[in-house]
């Protein structure tokens, strides 16, 4: 085979064919969570949505939230939309969490056993500080969450209503991680009366992660608007139970998912009217679709290329907001087109009460004079993006703290990643490159593709009335059927290596091994990993090398079939991590170079990566170039 992973090749029946890597599903690379989206998908057309839940579930903690408000990037990447419609991936997560919810576990999940003496301290309860305290309490840490409201969820439970995610929704899926052993200490904010020092020198945490959110609502700048109300807070105070009607005519200014939430909310509030005004067009809007699509149902406008000059008063109250029209220019620095003010064109929009909804950060008024955590211009924790450790050791950063306003979805990637990070560096071990994903089956497998020529539309989900839904904050969507869910399900395309649906892997409790007798004779066999079927397995063993009965003086030896990494010839290129299904190979850095390491507790023996290694760096112990090029085609073309 050669050396160059460009042109690597086999010569079967004296024809050289190439072999060709196959790209992974786009929709897994999508999702920043890392997880195997096409596996859950496959398993839901099935009907195997226990199993699909546990797909998800392996990197996302949330699957019924996130059902409901994730910004699936995987949907804008999956290849049916060059057919007619995406898959509708997020409504597919939210249907098995509901099914759960219908046909609960007979058991309760046992938590894991303290493994280290460690304890971590986490600031927030946000999705990025409840996914970092998942991860580290499953590696066996213990890890205490501090959060400053008297509800635990972060943006989650202070920013987006019930009528888009219901309360149980959210308590149900924080419960899952308190049962794991993670206290959950509300109204208990860090600050003057409890710093992050204390945390570290006075209270006994060895690593702090800092997942405080964006709670702090930016101003528009304007005259006049004290006046009015700041959307991060009325959404706030709303979603604790605490807000009143904040007007009877309301004009929202922003566009995206809080200022419609915060428009929404008013509606249900009581408020008769209700505005939005936006500076760009409805394309430009960074809400999502569906969010203004359910406004507008509900009879709420949207006043476009329209932007704010000043909030007008009369007597000390609000009487209206003066704006100006706009039309498009060039695009600014995130793509969009910039509004250009058209003069001559302002007006007054009547109103009684303007609120702001055009962006928030983190409010760090809890650090103390002298910190010294590395901040930005933004607001936000300076970390590095592989591990997000501060400039303080100890100190970690993540979600909306440390990226600025995102997704639920980018700061669960964020939690995954500190939680790597904080454990590498309590075991002063090296820092992975990436953090690992879902064990995906390798690049060596053919692809399913489905050949499918004819349209099949999306299955929308169902809606409750407008008219019942202005009048409550019960949930507007109401989710598939199961036989809705599996037909849309089926509509998945199967692009890249399989299925990916991991049953293989997780239902494999048997480890490759070479047995050797007294002459020299090999044979491959694959055992338990117990070691008491390691031992009932040697009868089978004997027999099948024709040798000595046990007890004869003759013996077997059993040694496992591992690789083992060459550094001096490893180019740190990742080709065996991506292969890997057991997830055994994976890059770290020594001594300033990327290198991979073989985990031999976890390897199986297969070896793949042997097969696919570029530089010849990996070794398969007791393998033959003949067997491993053999395996490869065997995978390739079939037997």
């Amino acid at each position: 085979m050669s050396p160059d992973n460009e042109s690597r090749s086999l010569a079967i029946a004296g024809e050289e064919i190439p072999i060709e890597k196959v790209s992974a599903s786009p929709c897994a690379v999508a999702c920043p969570a890392g997880v195997s989206v096409k596996s859950y998908v496959t398993l839901i057309a099935a009907g195997r949505f226990r199993e699909a839940l546990e797909v998800v579930r392996a990197r996302n903690p949330f699957p019924g939230i996130c059902g409901r408000v994730c910004t699936h990037p995987c949907e804008s990447s999956c290849n049916r939309a060059d057919m007619d419609k995406p898959v509708a991936i997020r409504d597919l997560k939210r249907f098995i969490a509901d099914w759960e919810v219908a046909h609960p576990a007979e058991a309760k999940a046992t938590p894991p056993p303290r493994k280290y003496g460690e304890k971590i301290a986490v600031v927030g309860s946000g999705p990025a500080g409840l996914t970092v305290a998942n991860d580290l309490a499953r590696m066996g840490y213990g890890v205490t969450i501090f959060e400053a409201l008297p509800k635990a969820g972060g943006m989650m439970v202070a920013g987006i209503p019930a009528f888009r995610l219901p309360r149980a929704v959210i308590e149900a899926e924080i419960d899952a991680i308190a049962d794991l052993g993670v206290e959950i200490r509300t109204n208990t904010p860090v600050g003057p009366d409890l710093t992050v020092e204390d945390l570290l020198s006075k209270h006994g945490y060895s690593a702090v992660f800092l997942a405080i959110g964006a709670h702090k609502g930016k101003k528009l700048g304007i005259p006049g608007e004290d006046a009015g109300l700041d959307a991060v807070e009325f959404l706030r105070q709303a979603n604790l139970g605490k807000a009143e009607k904040p007007g009877d005519s309301v004009l929202v200014v922003g566009g995206g998912n809080s200022a419609i939430d915060a428009a929404r909310t008013a509606l249900r509030l009581g408020t008769k009217q209700v505005r939005i005004v936006y500076r760009r067009t409805r394309d430009e809007m960074p809400a999502d679709k569906g969010e203004i699509e359910e406004a507008e149902e509900e009879g709420i406008p949207i006043d476009l290329l329209v932007s704010p000059i000043s909030v007008e008063l009369k007597d000390g109250r609000t009487a209206g907001l003066r704006v100006i029209r706009n039309r498009l220019g060039e695009p600014d620095k995130s793509g969009r087109r910039s509004p250009v003010p058209i003069p001559g064109s302002e007006l007054v929009i009547p109103c009684d009460r303007v609120i702001a909804a055009i962006s928030q950060e983190p409010d760090l008024s809890f650090l103390t004079k002298g910190h010294g955590i590395a901040t930005t211009k933004w607001s936000t924790f300076a970390a590095d993006k592989t591990t997000l450790q501060t400039n303080v050791p100890a100190v970690f950063a993540g979600g909306d703290a440390y990226t600025g306003p995102a997704s639920v979805i980018d700061a669960i990637r964020d939690g995954h990643k500190a939680a790597v990070g904080i454990h590498a560096f309590l075991r002063g071990e090296p820092i992975p490159v990436s953090t690992p994903g879902p064990e995906r089956p390798g690049d060596l497998q053919v692809p399913r593709v489905k050949d499918e020529t004819e349209t099949a539309e999306r299955l929308h989900v169902h809606h409750r009335d407008a008219e019942h839904r202005m009048r409550s904050f019960d949930e507007v969507v109401e989710g598939y059927t199961e036989e809705e869910a599996k037909a849309e399900a089926g509509r998945c395309l199967h692009c890249g290596p399989c299925t990916e649906c991991m049953l293989c892997v997780t239902a494999c409790d048997r480890k490759l091994f070479v047995a050797e007798d007294e002459e020299g004779r090999e044979t491959f066999v694959r055992i338990p990993l117990q070691s008491a079927a390691y031992k009932r397995a040697r009868a089978h063993l004997d027999a099948m090398l024709k040798g000595p009965a046990e007890g004869d003086g003759h013996e077997v030896k059993l040694e496992p079939v591992t690789s083992y990494v060459l550094e001096e010839l490893c180019r740190g290129c990742g080709e065996c991590g991506k292969v890997c299904e057991y997830g055994a190979a994976q890059l770290v850095e020594k001594h300033g170079r990327l290198v991979t390491v073989i985990d031999e507790a976890l390897c199986r023996g297969c070896g793949t990566c042997a097969a696919i290694c570029p530089s010849g760096a990996i070794v398969a112990r007791h393998f033959t170039d003949d067997w491993v090029e053999g395996r490869l085609k065997d995978a390739l073309f079939g037997s």
